[in-house]
């Protein structure tokens, strides 16, 4: 399920493994989360997602795990791989 709002973009679906967290030397932290949207028999998306700051924070507050249904907003990007990802 995917949802459009002027500079954002929404996706909802489920997790395909638990949230991970990963600091940096520079002492940023990241939280990483793989997201499974179905979109119809046999058309499943499969999103890497980051977040930051507040949404962080959230997300180690709360117990998710592979499997939760979750809703992602944020900026669409693209890696040098051509993989998608959203930042919040």
């Amino acid at each position: 399920m995917a949802f459009y709002c002027d500079k954002m973009t929404w996706k909802a679906g489920n997790l395909t493994k638990d949230p991970y967290f990963r600091t940096y030397p520079d002492g940023n932290e990241t939280v990483y989360l793989s997201l499974a949207i179905d979109h119809e028999k046999d058309n499943t998306e499969y999103l890497e997602l980051q977040g930051r700051g507040q949404i962080k924070e959230y997300i180690r507050t709360e117990t998710f795990k592979s499997g939760d249904f979750v809703i992602a907003g944020g900026t669409l990007g693209t890696r040098k791989n051509s993989l998608a990802k959203y930042q919040s």
